[in-house]
């Protein structure tokens, strides 16, 4: 998993059970219009950003984030148009998430 190999946010993933990417792909298939899998079986929106409090994610982290969600968009060839871009999770859902997350905590790592 390229997430786990990146050296800046590698670190912040190590440590996750490894039912995780399970968990990030039932929740992107629900913001692509699937079906409501999270919020059903996960708490949906408000759980996942729970479990992302606190993580002292920094600025530089959630960027790489982002970036490597649109590049693993284009490999899996994700619709390239401006519009879809800013409706993606990373752009719109994730990345706030993440901005909630940094602003959680002093940084600890």
């Amino acid at each position: 998993m390229q997430v786990l190999k990146d050296d800046l946010i590698g670190p912040l993933l190590r440590h996750l059970d490894s039912g995780h990417p399970g968990y990030v792909a039932i929740r992107l298939g629900e913001v692509f219009g699937g079906p409501n899998r999270c919020t059903e079986e996960r708490g949906g929106y408000v759980h996942m950003l729970s479990m992302h409090l606190g993580e002292a994610i920094t600025e530089p982290q959630r960027r790489r984030w982002v970036s490597l969600f649109m590049e693993v968009a284009d490999e899996v060839e994700l619709p390239g148009d401006p519009e879809f871009r800013r409706r993606s999770p990373a752009v719109s859902s994730g990345a706030p998430d993440r901005r909630c997350a940094t602003r959680s905590r002093t940084p600890s790592r």
